[in-house]
């Protein structure tokens, strides 16, 4: 495991630039802070991932969707300021449907875990939110593979 601390899209850009290749990449509780998911899962393709496993907040909406909202920039777990002395930055929650088909455009296949399923629900309220958005947690496999 390496952890790099940087602009997720410069380092995956610098990664494919320097060919390197990896066969499992996680993407946990980042989704919602950005704004270019596509980007993103772009980049990951691009570097030969035999699995990417995503946890992250989705929007229980029927469409495919990215709702966009304001986040406070000085709390450590929000969004990082997209320009220098922002105190609030954009950031994009997806929908499940949106993730589904950006998985499908990019010829991946999506897994999701079913979190219903799970009886202990203490600790982890937020995977079982009726409305509005949940987290989430999905698998995603190159097509072919």
């Amino acid at each position: 495991i390496e952890m790099r601390i940087g602009d997720i899209h410069e380092e995956i850009d610098k990664a494919v630039a320097a060919g390197e290749r990896y066969d499992v990449v996680a993407v946990f509780g980042v989704l919602y802070h950005l704004m270019d998911h596509l980007r993103l899962f772009t980049g990951l393709r691009r570097l030969g991932p035999k699995l990417i496993l995503v946890d992250g907040e989705f929007l229980q909406r029927p469409g495919a969707v990215i709702q966009l909202s304001r986040e406070r920039t000085d709390k450590p777990l929000n969004a990082l300021p997209q320009v220098e002395g922002q105190s609030e930055a954009v950031k994009g929650v997806l929908s499940f449907r949106a993730m589904e088909v950006m998985a499908d455009c990019l010829a991946f296949d999506l897994a999701w875990s079913d979190w219903d399923a799970i009886e202990d629900r203490s600790g982890v309220p937020d995977y079982f939110r009726k409305k509005g958005a949940r987290r989430g947690t999905c698998v995603l496999r190159p097509r072919g593979t």
